[in-house]
């Protein structure tokens, strides 16, 4: 594996979680962005990547570097999908904005005191 592979391996993604930015698109405190290395990921995860984030159907480097993962993995590498791309969108706007006008239903008392203004 070459040098360049390794450290791009290394690759920080920035993720909610799962279901994270469905639920509010990192709205709430238990879905704030936290960066890991793609090497990190899980197989599912990386699937979800490829299938639902245009931006890496747009960079071949970091395609090609979740292509190599899953392949050793023993995975399958799905295409971009547009319809899951808005799907995805659509509830990360669908959840953001129940954040924005009920509140976060999942967060506890206390993360809602720090959380929500009244």
């Amino acid at each position: 594996m070459s040098n360049v592979l390794r450290m791009t391996r290394k690759t920080l993604w920035g993720t909610y979680g799962k279901g994270g930015f469905e639920h509010c698109a990192g709205r709430c405190p238990e879905h704030q962005l936290r960066w890991k290395p793609l090497e990190d990921c899980d197989s599912d995860h990386l699937q979800m990547i490829l299938r639902n984030q245009r931006q890496v159907e747009q960079c071949p480097e970091i395609k090609q570097v979740i292509h190599e993962l899953l392949f050793e993995r023993g995975e399958s590498a799905p295409s971009f999908d547009p319809v899951a791309e808005r799907e995805l969108t659509d509830a990360a706007f669908n959840g953001m904005w129940a954040v924005i006008t009920k509140g976060c239903e999942t967060l506890n008392e206390e993360t809602k005191k720090d959380y929500l203004v009244n």
